[in-house]
């Protein structure tokens, strides 16, 4: 039989949709954070394990997002 659990051990992910956050395999509950180009923190959000989406109303521009010890610099168009 074939162990459904560990087949899928992908990376986490961050992906930004429209004004969604999305998320995918992320291996425990953590905070998510997002920076200003500058290093302002503008926003702070409890995450779940999984895969998830968010809603993220920022304005335009460029942010850094950061969970954990995982960072990625993010388009808001």
């Amino acid at each position: 039989s074939s162990d459904v659990c560990s087949s899928d051990q992908g990376k986490t992910e961050i992906a930004i949709a429209e004004n969604r956050l999305v998320i995918k395999n992320l291996k425990q509950d953590s905070v998510l954070e997002v920076f200003s180009i500058v290093g302002t923190k503008v926003y702070s959000i409890n995450v779940k394990a999984g895969t998830n989406e968010y809603p993220l109303n920022l304005p335009k521009g460029y942010y850094i997002i950061r969970i954990g010890n995982l960072a990625k610099k993010i388009a808001v168009r």
